[in-house]
């Protein structure tokens, strides 16, 4: 089995710990790993790969070891997440030194294979997304600059919104999917062939979204709404969801239909207007799902 490092960083109170005990929630087969001094270490066995979270203390006593064991540490990282509260305006300038000061740990440990870098805009709470729009602008800004050799990707993050949490993480272990753009292709020829169909997205088991393609982007904004709700339906019902279709608003339907591939779920979902669920599903059973299947297949051996 292939495994995986990913490592989280942050100052004290960036809200990582909440942010990884939301992924623990999530992802319940996390098991403990003996920690080390400022430490957690937990693994993770998914899509039948093995991941190994780093999960480093923010206290600045912590900081300065890490850099002292930076060899150790920071050495053949797959995968890096940064988190950064959005709303302690006053260590904007500590957590940007911090990151810059990783960066350039991870460029002269092993400058041939850096790692992907997610940046996360922490307790981005649904309320406060307005309030602090300027300063994720300008922080996005500075951080592009300061990542520019680096694979990077930031997102807004909340423990409140839990598709914005599975949305970060679903971003970085798609890394690690060799096979992800032959996904996309399925699922946007499977769009350009049924125009009435605005979203179409394939889950994992945990709720990670392993492929998302929109129409345009004002579906996708809209789909995001419903990400929470879904994620919601898929869990309560768990073993027992095979086909489930629902209208939303008197506009949109929704479609999701349980996979199992080698033993493991997954859901495809679809939204659109006026759906023939029948014939779209006979697309499905005839032509598509056997291509995915293929695909998640070899992925996996």
């Amino acid at each position: 089995m292939e495994q995986y490092k990913i490592i989280f960083a942050g100052l004290a109170n960036a809200g990582k710990t909440s942010f990884t005990l939301t992924l623990k929630r999530q992802f319940s087969e996390l098991s403990e790993i003996k920690p080390t001094k400022g430490i957690e270490r937990t693994e993770l066995d998914i899509l039948g790969f093995k991941i190994v979270n780093w999960d480093l203390g923010g206290q600045e006593i912590y900081r300065e070891e890490y850099k002292k064991k930076e060899a150790v540490i920071f050495s053949e990282t797959e995968l890096f997440y940064y988190i950064i509260d959005i709303q302690d305006i006053d260590v904007y300038d500590d957590a940007l030194q911090y990151l810059q000061e990783i960066s350039e740990i991870y460029a002269m440990v092993d400058p041939e294979n850096l790692p992907s870098i997610v940046v996360c805009f922490n307790k981005m709470d649904p309320d406060l997304i307005v309030d602090y729009s300027k300063q994720v602008e300008e922080l996005t800004s500075k951080i592009d600059k300061m990542l520019e050799i680096f694979d990077r990707k930031m997102f807004e993050t909340s423990i409140y919104n839990l598709p914005s949490v599975i949305e970060a993480f679903s971003w970085g272990i798609s890394k690690f999917l060799p096979k992800q753009t032959e996904l996309e292709l399925i699922l946007r020829k499977f769009l350009s062939e049924h125009k009435i169909i605005n979203a179409v997205n394939l889950l994992e088991k945990h709720s990670m979204y392993l492929i998302q393609s929109y129409r345009d982007e004002k579906t996708q904004r809209f789909f995001n709404l419903l990400k929470e709700g879904i994620i919601s339906i898929v869990e309560k019902l768990g073993n027992q969801l095979e086909i489930l279709t629902f209208d939303i608003n008197n506009v949109f339907k929704l479609f999701v239909e349980k996979m199992v591939i080698l033993q493991r779920d997954y859901y495809f979902i679809f939204m659109g207007k006026d759906i023939d669920f029948d014939s779209i599903q006979d697309s499905l059973a005839n032509t598509y799902y056997s291509k995915i299947q293929e695909v998640v297949q070899s992925e996996m051996e």
